[in-house]
């Protein structure tokens, strides 16, 4: 088959991978280079988790995606994946992390509870205020991103997938499959995925209410010198208990302290408003001061925007559309299923997969 592609972000490009495994023509166009810096994809980071509150088939599909991810490492011959052990607190009944740990005893997965006197021992760095037990699990840690997406775009030139880089997109018609590039070129071709993640609604308007393009802010940060040994090796924090969703990404294989705050991001467009302010990397640090000790002397190391594609209920979306494929898989928590989610869009493009059977597993129902 003679397969397009829009949109160079992990799902577009390991959706790539697993069509050229099979043989088929693949060709992807992006706005920028490839990897491109300003997508959702790009960061030193991603953490892959089995903390997942209310959603057992997402918790279920995490192993899944283990087994994808090991089957690329094997291709790329490297592994972009660190195991650190991934943590969240509990600090009330039927919070966060107690719906999470309610998932993953019904899945039967390995975990420890930790009792606020392990956790101040392993994790000094910590404000336990408040903190009943930590849910920790060893499998999970830190995907290295900006690695991984480099390294499958090398490997897919060698496989002769065609990358066209700096070639934007005008318009799709997914009914026909068939799009056309701003310089005017036209382009058909059997099957076409759309991945185009916070610009979906750019190429195709009626998407603009149900897929939200959110901005959202991190900070690379310098630990006082006392707690630097403990973040070395400190688990991926998915949760510090409080609700405006802290978590963080430790500083291990050669990557960076990454600080989030999920309630401090806002409504944004991909292509204006990414500038950040004078004092805002320093304002959302500051939002840690009720979850880490001497918060205030972090030393802010970098500040990055991203823009994420938010679908309904925090969800992915996976559609047919005559000859094409709409697929929005981000939704802020979606990167840990990259490898995972372009098997899957490519089953569905060559018939391995009902469309419909694909689109219910993808949002998790």
């Amino acid at each position: 088959m003679r397969i397009a592609i829009v949109g160079g972000g992990i799902v577009g490009l390991a959706t790539a991978w697993s069509l050229a495994r099979d043989g088929h023509d693949v060709s992807i166009f992006d706005q920028g280079p490839i990897p491109n810096p300003a997508g959702a994809s790009w960061d030193e980071h991603r953490l892959i988790r089995h903390h997942y509150p209310d959603r057992p088939l997402h918790a279920r599909m995490v192993g899944d995606a283990y087994r994808a991810w090991n089957a690329l490492w094997a291709d790329l011959g490297e592994v972009h994946y660190f195991e650190t052990g991934a943590l969240g607190l509990s600090r009330s009944g039927g919070d966060w992390t107690g719906r999470a740990r309610e998932a993953v005893e019904a899945e039967g997965l390995d975990h420890e509870i930790l009792p606020p006197a392990a956790l101040a021992e392993r994790y000094p760095f910590l404000t336990l205020d408040g903190v009943r037990w930590g849910l920790f699990m060893q499998r999970g840690g830190i995907l290295l991103a900006d690695r991984i997406i480099a390294g499958l775009a090398d490997h897919l030139r060698q496989r002769g997938v065609h990358l066209f880089e700096h070639t934007p997109v005008a318009e799709v018609d997914l009914e026909r499959g068939a799009l056309r590039l701003v310089s005017g070129v036209e382009s058909a071709a059997d099957a076409i995925v759309l991945a185009t993640g916070a610009w979906t609604p750019r190429l195709l308007p009626s998407e603009r209410d149900r897929l939200r393009s959110h901005r959202v802010l991190v900070v690379y940060a310098e630990p006082p010198a006392e707690y630097a040994e403990a973040w070395a090796s400190a688990p991926a924090m998915v949760d510090y208990g409080y609700p405006d969703d802290h978590w963080s990404a430790p500083p291990a294989a050669g990557t960076r302290l990454k600080l989030a705050v999920a309630g401090h991001g806002r409504p944004g467009d991909p292509d204006d408003g990414r500038d950040i302010l004078p004092g805002e990397a320093e304002e959302m640090l500051g939002l840690y001061r009720p979850v880490l000790k001497d918060v205030d002397r972090y030393k802010v190391l970098e500040a990055r925007t991203c823009c994420y594609t938010y679908a309904p209920e925090e969800r992915f979306v996976v559609e047919k559309r005559g000859k094409g494929w709409l697929v929005s898989a981000c939704s802020g928590h979606g990167f840990k299923f990259g490898a995972l989610m372009g098997q899957r869009v490519a089953a569905g493009i060559t018939g391995a997969i009902a469309p419909d059977a694909l689109a219910k597993w993808a949002a998790a129902r």
